[in-house]
């Protein structure tokens, strides 16, 4: 279970703010183990923290990013592996 890094910049309520997000890709399926399923990428344990004080945000902000970025920084996430 690889543990993963990205950096990027998201527009939030009309500015810009530099982030970056760590979370744990989990891989399964007929890629691995000779299994008869479809391969899939499960992302757990994802956490926003910015990228200028490495400071993890609050909660309410990271809810808020969920909620409009999630399947863009997965992509990054996954593409990052």
């Amino acid at each position: 279970m690889p543990t993963v890094n990205v950096d990027t910049t998201l527009t939030v309520r009309h500015a810009e703010v530099d982030l970056s997000v760590e979370a744990t890709l989990i891989e399964g399926g007929s890629d691995r183990f000779g299994s008869d399923e479809p391969s899939w990428i499960e992302i757990e344990g994802k956490v926003w923290r910015c990228s200028h004080t490495g400071k993890e945000v609050s909660k309410r902000l990271g809810r808020l990013l969920d909620k409009h970025y999630s399947t863009y920084v997965d992509e990054l996430l996954i593409e990052s592996r």
